[in-house]
């Protein structure tokens, strides 16, 4: 029952999914798994609103774009506007250099911004529009705008380029997409292949490619590239094909997706709008990828080698995921950006609720089959919602086709006042031989966890 996303194209193949909720693997519990929320997220400061561009933390500080502004934000809440960035929609990236200067580029007009304390300032000297920076050993690289060529700055000063310190990536012939610093090396992602390149001390230009790690595939996404734990995730390309999702090594990719997420990737008209970040909470690591136009987050957790997806409101009227950028400061805790406002959020694991609006947590479960006619005489979930303030409870809908069609939601009370308890859903019916599924909803109570769930079946004769 708390097991991983495997939606396929089919449901007569598979009908798994996971929504708002993922499997947690606990050593000594009922089970050893069970499913957990995923957290929910409160109000925690309010910019003038526009489009939320670029969320990045440094120095105990918070830092971000909303529409045409650079903002800074308190640990209070309070918004600090900093000055002017050019127009545009696109994310933002912002690095820093110890704290005494902070960059900030804004892709859509290759413009790179200074701040060292008196506001944005456009770099005068800056060689090239660039379409991404990246910061890697105090100096800062820019991506020329369609060229190949990376530019770097002087060390520790963001504002003072020299046009002879570059490199032009020349190991393949595809347009380089995304630079990316990781690990103390800086990833050229193109199109269709990756390079690694470390800095080799040399004059001038200090880095130069790592020999023999050339990995021929690129990515279809620039801005779903992202660090969790220490690994660089992305969307992938390839003269082969795209929407693969890959955890990132020198010479070497492994894959992270499944082929239902490759199968809901790859029927997304416009992989270039994914947005990805990865953070860590109460021991999993998780990479988020946001899908705008199809108001989805698609969510991988490398703790469980899990999927699951993620909505604002309920199943029946879902909205755009609020959570799409993301940053880790004040306190140790992890706050997101909203794309469509540029309003900043608390993420809370006991909230079940995004900006005062309850979403729903569902779990479909997989295929229960014999190749015969079953009874099902009850399912039972082990589970608690809710902290005893409030009445909550569970929502059954079965399928007896096998996943085709599903019938009325029969609501049950989940224990007293909210709390732990086994609720029962009785007389589910009989089965076709294409077997029993059940979904199970939670809308009301303020976290989640369910240990499991138990079913009573007779199988029928042939």
């Amino acid at each position: 029952f708390a097991g991983d996303y495997e939606r396929a194209r089919s449901t007569n193949i598979a009908v798994d999914r996971s929504i708002n909720c993922y499997p947690g693997t606990i050593k000594t519990g009922k089970g050893g798994k069970g499913l957990i929320g995923r957290p929910g997220l409160s109000t925690f400061a309010t910019p003038s609103s526009g489009t939320g561009r670029a969320l990045f933390a440094g120095d105990e500080r918070m830092f971000g774009v909303v529409g045409t502004k650079s903002i800074e934000v308190s640990s209070g809440g309070a918004v600090t506007v900093l000055g002017d960035i050019s127009t545009g929609s696109s994310p933002c990236t912002i690095a820093t250099n110890n704290g005494t200067q902070l960059a900030t580029l804004n892709p859509d007009t290759g413009d790179l911004y200074v701040d060292t304390g008196a506001g944005p300032v456009i770099v005068a000297a800056q060689p090239h529009d660039f379409s991404a920076i990246a910061y890697l050993d105090g100096y800062l690289y820019g991506l020329g705008t369609d060229t190949n060529v990376i530019y770097q700055s002087a060390q520790l000063d963001f504002t003072a380029w020299d046009v002879l310190e570059q490199a032009t990536s020349v190991a393949a012939n595809d347009r380089v997409a995304t630079i990316y610093a990781n690990n103390g090396m800086l990833l050229l992602i193109g199109r269709q292949t990756t390079q690694f390149w470390y800095n080799a001390g040399a004059s001038g230009f200090a880095l130069q490619r790592v020999q023999g790690a050339f990995v021929q595939e690129g990515t279809a996404s620039p801005y779903s590239v992202a660090t969790i734990g220490g690994v660089v995730c992305m969307v992938t390309d390839s003269e082969r094909g795209s929407g693969r999702v890959v955890a990132v090594r020198p010479g070497h990719f492994d894959r992270i997706s499944n082929y239902a997420i490759e199968y809901l990737l790859q029927s997304y008209s416009n992989l270039g709008e994914i947005v990805g970040y990865g953070y860590q909470s109460q021991g999993h690591n998780f990479y988020v990828l946001s899908i705008p136009s199809a108001a989805v987050q698609l969510v991988y957790d490398f703790t469980e080698d899990a999927w699951h997806e993620r909505y604002s409101g309920t199943t029946s009227t879902p909205t755009e995921a609020l959570g799409y950028l993301h940053c880790h400061t004040f306190d140790n805790k992890n706050y997101v950006m909203r794309r469509s406002t540029g309003k900043i959020y608390l993420q809370s694991e006991s909230l079940n609720q995004d900006d005062g609006v309850t979403f729903l947590r569902q779990r479909t479960a997989p295929v229960l089959y014999s190749g015969n006619r079953m009874t099902i005489n009850a399912l039972r979930t082990d589970q608690q919602i809710g902290d005893g303030s409030t009445t909550a409870g569970a929502t059954l809908e079965v399928s007896l086709d096998g996943g085709l069609s599903y019938g009325s939601a029969r609501a049950t009370l989940a224990g007293a006042n909210g709390l732990a308890g086994c609720v029962e859903w009785r007389n589910c019916g009989q089965c076709t031989p294409r077997g029993f599924v059940a979904r199970v909803s939670w809308l009301d109570g303020s976290d989640l966890a369910c240990s499991g769930a138990s079913i009573d079946v007779r199988e029928d004769s042939a």
